[in-house]
């Protein structure tokens, strides 16, 4: 194998003794294994099988290298299928996971390419990733980042579609992102639906001061999710003014838990109460058909609609449904409609929650957050 790579090339120090060497081949084959015996799903999945493939390919000695990268390989494959739906969303509709799993799955024709393997891949192995990159590219901000939706983070999309042109030299569209408008064609459309994942995006145009509105009226998603149904995301001429923080860190806090709820987001909440979309049925939350979002778009406006039927605080609490619709007057006006409909003939309260990003600043101050 070729060790010249940086990552891969502690074998060569001096101080790395035989033995160091015998240890570190018995623990990649002790884990290959242990990934074949012990699969499991969604994003966790793809960087298992991206590590398998790559001990089988960097280890062809191992007598069980051909069939882990014959596994790995034929796994991935499926999972670009399996977990990315049709409009290329990733099945956590997490913007920072669908980069985890993209970027594992496209590992192992990298790392085929770097031993002179990539023959054994299916021929259009790469060819199915195109619509994940397209995701990346439907959902921009003007910030050139992606909305952060469920539990998500900052993603860098001219770096992301910079390696897709490599893969899709075609793409104009991909490498006017890439390089900042220097080179390539800007995307053919500005305003879209993705109707498997449910976001609607509303934008002026494609300038990094653009006024741009992203709605969710999808479904929970597969895993990383938030209840925020309905929640909007706004930018007013290129600056986020309505925002949504991805959930902050992985720890127990109550502040942890409130980034999770409805309360942290740009919608409804009934009574007090929190939506309460279940969550332990995975696959339930995947949309498998177009949602019923309702999606109008033209040269005048983009009107988008949907509907929270589900219950707040408790399972078996179901008291009211909340419409939301949303219309962009083009090029500057965005107007949030609400209608909340008891289920029961009682009064309720119903709490139209903001998270406003601070537009006032004294010098030196960082950027601070509010809810209104």
């Amino acid at each position: 194998s070729d060790l010249s790579d940086k990552s891969h090339s502690c074998p060569l120090s001096p101080a790395f003794t035989d033995a160091d060497l015998a240890l570190y081949l018995k623990v990649c084959y002790d884990h290959a294994r242990h990934l074949v015996q012990h699969r499991t799903t969604g994003n966790w999945l793809t960087m298992e099988m991206s590590g398998l493939y790559t001990v089988g390919a960097i280890y062809p000695e191992f007598r069980e290298a051909a069939a882990w990268r014959n596994l790995a390989a034929d796994a991935l494959y499926q999972e670009l299928a399996t977990q990315f739906v049709p409009d290329g969303a990733q099945i956590e509709l997490s913007p920072g996971y669908h980069q985890v799993a993209l970027s594992n799955i496209l590992r192992i024709p990298q790392v085929a390419k770097l031993v002179g393997r990539f023959e054994e891949l299916p021929a259009d192995y790469t060819a199915r990733a195109e619509r994940a990159f397209d995701f990346n590219l439907k959902m921009m901000t003007p910030d050139r980042d992606l909305p952060c939706v469920n539990d998500s983070w900052a993603v860098n999309v001219p770096r992301s579609l910079a390696e897709a042109f490599t893969l899709f030299p075609e793409r104009a569209d991909f490498q006017w992102t890439a390089t900042d408008g220097k080179e390539g064609a800007m995307p053919g459309f500005t305003s879209l639906l993705l109707p498997y994942a449910g976001f609607a995006v509303m934008r002026s145009d494609w300038s990094r001061d653009a006024n741009f509105l992203a709605f969710d009226g999808g479904l929970l998603g597969y895993g990383h999710v938030h209840q925020d149904k309905l929640n909007v995301i706004l930018f007013a001429y290129g600056r986020e003014m309505l925002y949504d923080d991805g959930g902050g860190q992985y720890e127990q806090s109550k502040w942890r838990r409130y980034s999770l709820d409805t309360y942290s987001h740009s919608t409804v909440i009934v009574d007090g109460q929190a939506q309460h979309r279940n969550s332990r049925d995975r696959w339930a939350n995947v949309a498998r058909e177009p949602l019923p979002i309702v999606w109008r778009s033209g040269s005048v406006f983009d009107y988008a609609a949907a509907v929270y039927d589900e219950p707040y605080g408790k399972e078996d609490n179901r008291p009211a449904v909340h419409r939301r619709e949303v219309l962009f007057l083009k090029p500057d006006l965005f107007l949030v409609a609400d209608r909340l409909e008891p289920a029961d003939g009682e009064e309720h309260r119903y709490e139209a929650r903001w998270q406003v990003d601070s537009t006032t600043l004294q010098p030196g101050a960082s950027d601070r957050k509010s809810v209104v």
